[in-house]
């Protein structure tokens, strides 16, 4: 996705992995932001769900872990506050992530048959949100989940990216200025 901003704030979350039951302060800051700063633009920027389900790792002992659809309906609530708090008719993205994508590629593999059915994409369930994998903001700025991966991410990310680069997937909070100059 391409989209121009002329003026104005970029709201950037990511990695919120809501989980039933529980709403954090991180999501409780996000809705203020909102609020308070009237974003030109809301990015949700990937791993909005876990789903530990339908994960490739192992449940750890006897661990409890919500159902695909208790995700789906916690990540329902959660963006309505987000798009609720927000200023009417501001973009919602959502770049992908890779807890994202389990409900696709656990549903690409077990029933492919499926593949148009409406409810087997995670996008059927979040209509107000535009899907994608990453957005480019003015030509100069890239948002995306992930880009490189592994412990010099960051690093790599700034030296290969070309552009201004924003990323989750590490869960951390870290800025790498970098010049070419």
């Amino acid at each position: 996705l391409t989209y121009s901003v002329d003026d104005g704030i970029v709201l950037v979350g990511s990695d919120a992995h809501y989980w039933p039951g529980q709403i954090s302060t991180a999501h409780r800051a996000f809705v203020e932001f909102c609020k308070n700063f009237e974003p030109a633009m809301v990015v949700l920027n990937g791993d909005v769900q876990d789903f530990a389900t339908i994960s490739r790792h192992a449940r750890i002992g006897w661990e409890h872990r919500p159902t695909v659809q208790q995700e789906i309906e916690t990540a329902k609530d959660r963006l309505a506050e987000i798009r609720d708090a927000a200023p009417k008719a501001v973009p919602l993205i959502w770049p992908l992530g890779n807890h994202n994508m389990r409900f696709s590629t656990r549903l690409a593999a077990v029933g492919a048959e499926y593949v148009e059915v409406h409810g087997t994409r995670l996008k059927d369930h979040f209509p107000h949100w535009e899907p994608c994998w990453s957005v480019f903001i003015n030509d100069d700025v890239v948002i995306k989940h992930r880009f490189k991966g592994g412990i010099h991410a960051t690093h790599n990310n700034t030296l290969w990216a070309g552009k201004t680069m924003v990323t989750g997937h590490l869960h951390s909070q870290k800025v790498t200025p970098f010049t070419d100059y």
